[in-house]
């Protein structure tokens, strides 16, 4: 008889070393995090800072019912919450003004980490998901901006919230909750229009894991067009139908002042309305070089009318602008996309941080852009990847307005997302993954494809403005003639 073996108890490991432990440490921090984030616009109010931008955004928020002529092409979203705001003081005493505008920031400030966290869940263990939220959560530049009315709050908050539900509801496979992704991603894009790559791209994930495809690309298309109409009718009645044009008059102007430093216009109501770019003002590179942009004078346009001449501000810019402007303008542009200090959030204790961390963004970008997309990874970190992916290239090669640290925001928490994940996946990534059934039927790249094919077919008479609009553009600037 063969003697019998003791079973060895496994040693029990130490309290600091088990799971529990730190999963409760974190969820700590995370709460803490959450916490001191909805506190900080209680000591640094946007209440105090109503002016240039912030002021604007006031000014068309609560007049979100009233007829006008500038604030019908605002973001509509944001217009939304900050007459929320407004209405919320209305019924209070004048004394209870600034808490109810602090209140309304500390949401918007707290819902960025809960959001991304929800998010994360889908993608990440509970540990790892804890431990990017909390990065995010405490990140300077996605801190202090929450100290001013401006519209990168709400698309902060609000991005998240588009993975999320779009994850949820590609687990779920429930129209329900297909539906409610449809309808966030379409508030996001009218809370900045910039969003538009990532949204669909969220969508299209979404709707690649549908059991019903017919029937919910029909209803999707239902709420997508249900948000929007709202919104056009909204334009269109305080515009007094002028709202169709609103958005090409907008562009052109703006490209009318990418070569000056500031931009003058003559108004029948309002007298003169001064704008300039806070760009113009900073050393981005700074302390390291004092280089600065090479934009000098002023464009001064007469609008006594109320109606923009974009005829003559093209012919303008055909007479201006020559090649190598352009090409000057787009350098300096990506000069301000890597390394501006983000607008309005400069100037005290905790915005000086995100002055000082600016410099992180760059390193993490072109690690994004040039060493990521070579490995592989999981679908959901692809998407978000491709989504980071969209929305910097958009921005390098955009020449519409003049590029602000404060465009950059939105791409941020996409970096630190993309950053952390490579950390987590790369020794597992770069396996080989074998082709079998499942792995081909939840292939990411081949639901893009399709994505982009019926973009392409849905939308052909917008491909067709744009690559017309973009040869007209060419032209002005002197390369489509010779």
């Amino acid at each position: 008889m063969t003697a019998r073996k003791k079973k060895v108890p496994k040693p029990i490991p130490s309290w600091y070393m088990r799971e529990e432990y730190w999963l409760l440490l974190l969820r700590c921090m995370f709460y803490a995090v959450i916490v001191l984030r909805y506190l900080y616009p209680f000591v640094h109010n946007p209440y105090n800072f109503l002016t240039s931008d912030p002021a604007v955004h006031w000014g068309c928020g609560i007049k979100f019912f009233t007829k006008n002529d500038y604030c019908y092409s605002m973001p509509k979203l944001f217009q939304v919450w900050v007459y929320l705001n407004y209405t919320t003081q209305q019924l209070l005493p004048e004394s209870f003004a600034w808490p109810v505008m602090a209140f309304y920031a500390g949401v918007l400030s707290a819902v960025l980490p809960w959001g991304w966290y929800r998010a994360l869940k889908e993608i990440f263990t509970r540990k790892q998901a804890y431990i990017v939220a909390i990065a995010i959560g405490v990140t300077p530049s996605l801190v202090h901006i929450y100290a001013f009315l401006m519209n990168e709050t709400i698309t902060l908050a609000i991005t998240p919230l588009v993975f999320w539900t779009c994850f949820r509801a590609a687990r779920k496979r429930e129209m329900k909750a297909f539906l409610l992704a449809i309808f966030v991603g379409t508030l996001a894009m009218t809370a900045k229009f910039s969003l538009l790559p990532l949204v669909l791209l969220a969508f299209g994930y979404a709707y690649h894991y549908q059991p019903k495809p017919l029937r919910s690309a029909i209803y999707a298309l239902m709420v997508i067009y249900a948000v929007m109409f709202a919104f056009k009718m909204h334009s269109y009645l305080l515009s007094q139908g002028k709202s169709t044009a609103a958005l090409r008059n907008t562009n052109v102007v703006q490209m009318a002042r990418l070569s000056s430093n500031t931009m003058m216009v003559e108004h029948n109501k309002w007298g003169y309305f001064w704008s300039a770019s806070p760009s113009m003002y900073v050393e981005p590179l700074a302390p390291l070089s004092h280089f600065s942009t090479y934009r000098k004078g002023e464009f001064v346009m007469n609008n006594m009318d109320g109606s923009l001449n974009r005829d003559l501000i093209v012919e303008m810019l055909r007479s201006q602008q020559t090649p190598e402007k352009w090409f000057r303008d787009l350098l300096e542009n990506n000069v301000f996309l890597f390394f501006s200090p983000s607008w309005p959030d400069m100037g005290y204790t905790w915005d000086r941080l995100q002055v000082h961390t600016r410099w992180i963004w760059a390193p993490i970008m072109l690690f994004m852009l040039f060493v990521m997309p070579f490995r592989r990874w999981p679908k959901e970190l692809n998407l978000i990847l491709l989504s980071a992916w969209s929305l910097t290239v958009i921005l390098m090669l955009q020449q519409i307005v003049i590029m602000e640290g404060r465009y950059r925001k939105p791409i941020e928490p996409l970096l630190l997302i993309c950053f952390f994940g490579a950390i987590f996946n790369w020794r597992s990534s770069g396996a080989p993954v074998k082709r079998t059934k499942k792995t081909q039927n939840d292939n990411m790249y081949g639901f893009i494809v399709h994505l982009y094919i019926l973009m392409g077919i849905a939308r052909a008479k917008l491909i067709w403005h744009i690559l017309k609009t973009m040869w007209e553009n060419l032209q002005a600037k002197g390369l489509g003639s010779r």
